[in-house]
């Protein structure tokens, strides 16, 4: 796999696409991970940089945090201060 190849060692419990998960916004990862830690939302949060990240947190029901970036609809911030009231709309 490619988290095996690049990034050996570096994750503990590394999750991506396979059959039978569908893909962000769904919950289904986030979910998963929160599981093998035994872990609860109110304890987690969810880091992202994009639209379908952020997406991802409210359907988790998990706080989100933003960093700055250029989400999958091209929307580019030019500042994290930008980018967190673009979240705080959103209600992350």
């Amino acid at each position: 796999s490619l988290c095996e190849k690049y990034f050996k060692g570096l994750f503990d419990f590394p999750v991506g696409m396979k059959e039978g998960m569908r893909k962000k916004p769904a919950p289904d990862a986030v979910l998963q991970v929160l599981e093998h830690f035994g872990a609860a939302r109110e304890d987690a949060v969810f880091i992202g940089d994009s639209d379908v990240d952020v997406q991802t947190a409210l359907n988790a029901h998990l706080t989100c945090v933003g960093v700055h970036g250029a989400s999958a609809t091209g929307r580019c911030w030019k500042t994290p201060v930008q980018r967190l009231l673009w979240m705080t709309r959103k209600r992350c």
